[in-house]
């Protein structure tokens, strides 16, 4: 069993991938970085020079801990700077950023920026690699793409604007995060028809739906589903 390189994928000078480790499309490795048994990447995942992973909490020499790996999972678009220390056993969420030299010891929630050792985080980051700084109504637009994005009850959403509909993704939405997101559609962002729509996708194989008529804030009347194939509007 050999490790798993996806395509369009480019490993730097000195760069070792050990049996079972999974890159996604499109990762960059930089120089002098190790990834060992358990290391998995989503896809456009950056890992800077002379970063530094591991697989077992408490290495002894003369004991054989091969079979309590830890996994380290990065998902998509993670990126993590030069010479920062990822220690086995934690989750960098979707677009995590790890600043150069830190020290991440536990879980770095999606679009998290976190610095420092043991790391801590220190802000926001989008997609682009853009600080965020998020408005009384949690409301903030990326310096570098002008995509907009929420903070919900400690969550980043990317809200974005195809046509008359508004997206963001979460896992397991509660029903206080559907009616922000409603409301932020709803008030925040103008008339846009008869009804508003936000799309939250709840996992891969799912769509959580919920639309409501364009009332004041506290007069929302919306109703929610969860299906596979649900049309935006009715």
């Amino acid at each position: 069993l050999g490790c798993e390189i996806g395509k369009d994928c480019s490993l730097g000078q000195n760069v070792f991938v050990a049996q079972g480790v999974r890159l996604g499309c499109n990762c960059k490795v930089q120089n002098n970085v190790s990834l060992y048994s358990g290391v998995t990447c989503g896809n456009n995942v950056f890992i800077g020079p002379s970063a530094v992973f591991n697989n077992v909490l408490n290495p002894r020499s003369a004991v054989n801990r091969k079979s309590e790996y830890l996994p380290t999972r990065l998902d998509n678009g993670v990126t993590i700077g030069a010479n920062a220390v990822i220690v086995c056993g934690t989750h960098l969420a979707h677009h995590a950023f790890v600043g150069a030299g830190s020290v991440v010891t536990k879980n770095v929630p999606a679009y998290a920026l976190v610095v420092g050792n043991p790391a801590r985080q220190i802000g926001w980051i989008s997609a682009a690699g853009g600080r965020l700084s998020f408005n009384a109504d949690g409301r903030a637009t990326c310096p570098e793409s002008d995509k907009i994005y929420l903070l919900v009850d400690n969550e980043v959403l990317p809200l974005n604007e195809p046509e008359s509909s508004y997206f963001a993704l979460l896992n397991k939405p509660p029903l206080s995060i559907i009616k922000r997101v409603i409301s932020f559609a709803v008030v925040g962002l103008g008339h846009i028809g008869r009804r508003h729509a936000a799309l939250i996708k709840a996992q891969e194989s799912a769509r959580l739906v919920a639309v409501c008529d364009p009332l004041p804030e506290d007069q929302l009347n919306w109703t929610a589903r969860l299906s596979e194939n649900v049309p935006l509007f009715e």
